[in-house]
């Protein structure tokens, strides 16, 4: 538990939230107008970022690389199928 706590551990506990949070953002945005989903992948891209520059060690730059990775790669795999699937809904 005393490893839960530490600097590792608050940093995996703070990227895990701020995916969580993009991720239900992304999938759960019902309208087009996109704001709080693009704001809040901007904070985490800005957090992550922060933590690949100026964190010490191999782990949380790792973890938040691939965690900003995995949002980028969900955001346009969602995007593209929503446009896909709105294109031929209209013809």
């Amino acid at each position: 538990m005393p490893g839960l706590f530490s600097n590792l551990g608050l940093d995996f506990v703070q990227i895990s939230a701020g995916f969580l949070l993009v991720m239900a953002l992304v999938f759960g945005e019902k309208s087009r107008r996109r704001f709080w989903t693009n704001l809040m992948h901007v904070v985490f891209a800005l957090q992550c970022l922060m933590i690949i520059v100026f964190r010490e060690g191999a782990l949380p730059k790792l973890f938040a690389a691939l965690m900003l990775l995995a949002t980028v790669i969900v955001r346009l795999v969602h995007t593209r199928r929503t446009h896909i699937v709105s294109k031929s809904l209209s013809t």
